[in-house]
């Protein structure tokens, strides 16, 4: 099975995309998260998760599984703000999502 989000910029065809084995874990809950951009920025970034439990126990605790499209070019330090806020938002989103399920 499959959990699939599309990045937000209609001229990008690529994404996230979680995977799973089926007769393996049950998908309970899923998101996903488009970043803010920064001011003059276009919205591009992207995180989805999934919330799995093992078939073979339902009653253990579940495992929560990311695929992110965050920025790149870590020796852009221009770019760090943007990835500060990225990061902290998918702290909180993380929080909150593990909170709700």
């Amino acid at each position: 099975a499959t959990s699939w989000r599309k990045r937000p910029r209609q001229h990008s065809p690529d994404g996230c995309c979680i995977c799973w084995k089926l007769d393996v874990f049950v998908k309970v809950a899923d998101d996903s998260l488009v970043f803010d951009p920064l001011p003059g920025g276009f919205r591009d970034r992207l995180c989805c998760v999934v919330l799995l439990k093992w078939k073979t126990d339902m009653t253990a605790p579940g495992i929560i599984v990311a695929s992110t499209h965050l920025s790149k070019s870590p020796e852009n330090a221009q770019m760090t703000k943007a990835r500060v806020r990225e990061y902290s938002s998918l702290c909180m989103f993380f929080d909150k999502f593990a909170k709700t399920h």
